[in-house]
């Protein structure tokens, strides 16, 4: 496995701590509607990554990348939603595994270069749901000027990790393989 697709594991692993995390923290801030929204959002966008990486993945096993990608998204859309409750929970069981079904059809249908930048939208993507979590708990808040300053401080290492990212995907296929003999 290439180090571009362990770190877009890793990266999805972030994102479902981080959703495990603002969940058991914000959750007397949040009303019932807005953490089904939130456990919703990130389980489609995590299924649908992990959907992606395992059809790049696997490519040509459709049936293998499919059953693992809606496994993991089942899991991931349950852990979402779990700190929620019993109907958060559901939803993002549900929509992990419809984005991990998504996810691995669209990555199979990809090349692998266009299958790493899919992957790197995606991440934009993961993240960009966490952060809805924010707003969402802010609608029932008065929004300060100061709370400005976060999104920008989260875009900027956002941006950075990203990347990063798209650094490790340009290094991809220029190393040669172990099997090619250079004379």
């Amino acid at each position: 496995m290439d180090v571009f697709f362990l770190y877009i594991l890793f990266s999805i692993c972030i994102s479902i701590v981080m959703v495990v995390v603002f969940s058991k923290k914000e959750k007397e801030k949040m009303g019932t509607m807005q953490q089904m929204v939130l456990a919703m959002g990130s389980a489609m966008t995590i299924g649908l990554t992990i959907g992606v990486l395992a059809g790049a993945l696997f490519k040509g096993s459709f049936f293998e990348s499919t059953i693992i990608s809606v496994l993991l998204g089942v899991i991931a859309g349950i852990l979402c939603g779990a700190f929620f409750g019993l109907l958060p929970a559901v939803e993002g069981a549900m929509s992990g595994l419809m984005g991990g079904m998504m996810g691995a059809m669209l990555g199979e249908m990809l090349s692998v270069t266009e299958a790493m930048t899919m992957l790197m939208v995606l991440l934009v993507l993961c993240y960009c749901s966490i952060m809805l979590g924010f707003v969402l708990r802010s609608e029932k808040e008065k929004v300060k000027v100061t709370w400005l300053w976060k999104p920008i401080v989260v875009l900027l290492l956002l941006g950075g990790y990203l990347v990063f990212g798209f650094h490790l995907s340009d290094d991809f296929g220029k190393k040669p393989s172990s099997g090619e003999h250079h004379h």
